[in-house]
């Protein structure tokens, strides 16, 4: 992973959880957020993954989380 990636998806991921409050923002990074489930930095999927299980138990209603 270049340094230009790794910075890249660790602004995107800072971005996706500072918006996770707003729905139609949270809505809108679903698709940054499953793209860095797959990244090579296993810190980065991990969060990336907590965050994108937040967003979907809120959207299908089981729960308040994000």
């Amino acid at each position: 992973m270049t340094t230009d990636a790794f910075l890249t998806e660790t602004q995107t991921l800072f971005t996706a959880r500072l918006n996770a409050s707003h729905p139609i923002a949270a809505e809108a990074l679903r698709p940054d957020i499953r793209r860095l489930c797959r990244s090579r930095n296993a810190a980065i999927a991990t969060e990336a993954g907590r965050l994108f299980g937040a967003l979907e138990r809120r959207r299908l209603g089981d729960g308040d989380a994000a």
